[in-house]
Formats: C-alpha cells, structure tokens, sequence
C-alpha cells in the first residue's frame, strides 16, 4: 500500500497507524494551524499563564494542565504525559559575516535538563535559524529520554510557528522552492529536518503543538540562549 498525504510520500507496506495517520493529515492540514496550542482561542500571540502549565520539581519538567469539561468544580488538573518545553533562539551581529548563534532549551526552573550552547560552525548563523535549531534540539532530546504523548513548544518566533503550522505542507509540495523565485527557500534543510522530525513524532502518536507567546513570557529561555555567549 503507498500513502500519500500533505507531507508527501509515507510509502510503501505502511503500517495500519502510519496509515491513519496520513488521513488524518490529509484532512487536517486544511485546518488552519491545527499544530498551534491556543489557549483561550482569541489573539495570535497568548500570555504564557502560570494556570497553563505545571513545573514538577521532583520530576524536574514541566506538564500541562487543563480542566476537565465533565468535572462541576472545574479543577485544573495536570497531564504528566504532555510535555511543556520553552525554546529561543539568539543571534549576535544577525546578517553580517561574523553573526554568532545560540540556542535555549528550558524545561523548567532548575531543571537538569535545561541546555544551551552555540550552533555549530557549519549551520548558518542567523536569529532565524537560530529559533528552529532550538526546537530541533528539544525534539531530539524528548525523544530520546522521555516517553509522553504531547509536546508543546512555547517560542515567541512568529517564524517558527508559522513556518511549521501554516507554511510546511506547500512548501513540501513544491520541494520547498518558493513559487515567486523559483530558488530554494532560505533554511529549507533545516525546516525539512525540523518536519520530517515532527512527522516522525506524530506518526508514533504524539501530538506536537506550538504555543506562540510574547517575548517577555519566554524570558527564560530567552537567557538560556543568550548564556551561551
């Protein structure tokens, strides 16, 4: 059987889930930024509420929290198995020659687990690749030391967010060469690895969104990055 959806090929002697899976993003991509976390359905950039979301100290992460619809008194309650992480991007003389770039991963206050560090010489060095090295690293790392079945990325780059909910699935269709140049978009490959890594997560059965916020609620992240320096 070969599959065919919005992300291109999955291929064939698909496993029944790959197979649901694409249907799914056949009927879901024309869903408009159906990867995006919003959390109280109004402006495109949200407030990074305390309510949201719950830092586990012992756990040393960062999960969730919502209310159940059938529960009368409306209690939050916290899901350990839909992961919060806060990403950033910094970069130091952006668009000049001897521009440096840094990435920020921040699990929670504290955390082991928080990183940062600077991108490696040979990835372009710019304050836009800089935000989606950060979220392939996150990626990366939850799938490799954590089971969970959401992630949500909290970032404050409208790039980031608009480029992997809204923008992904045509430029996967036309090989990501923009239409209007007929030129390789600028970070394909890093946005390609940073989608084929999402699809691959989604294929398993984990939901990942992205929660775009204002800047001044991603400040830790936002000094993680700029630590690295």
């Amino acid at each position: 059987m070969v599959v065919v959806s919005k992300i291109g090929r999955v291929g064939t002697g698909a496993s029944r889930q790959t197979v649901a899976w694409a249907a799914r993003e056949l009927s879901m991509a024309d869903d408009e930024n159906y990867r995006v976390y919003n959390p109280n359905q109004g402006n495109a950039v949200y407030s990074c509420s305390p309510q949201e979301v719950m830092y586990d100290q012992r756990a040393e992460l960062t999960y969730l929290r919502y209310r159940w619809v059938y529960d009368r008194r409306r209690k939050l309650r916290t899901d350990r198995g839909e992961l919060v992480v806060a990403i950033d991007g910094a970069c130091r003389g952006n668009g000049t020659p001897n521009a440096t770039a840094a990435y920020g991963v921040y699990f929670g206050h504290g955390s082991c687990y928080n990183r940062c560090g600077l991108l490696p010489w040979n990835e372009r060095h710019t304050s836009q690749n800089a935000e989606i090295y950060a979220a392939q690293i996150a990626f990366d790392f939850i799938t490799e030391n954590f089971s969970c079945k959401g992630i949500t990325i909290i970032t404050d780059s409208s790039y980031l967010v608009k480029a992997m909910t809204e923008y992904i699935y045509k430029w996967v269709r036309n090989g990501f060469i923009s239409s209007g140049t007929n030129r390789r978009i600028v970070n394909a490959g890093a946005l390609e690895n940073l989608h084929e890594t999402i699809v691959d997560m989604e294929v398993e059965g984990v939901d990942v969104r992205f929660w775009h916020v204002r800047r001044e609620d991603n400040e830790d992240a936002d000094a993680l990055a700029n630590a690295a320096f």
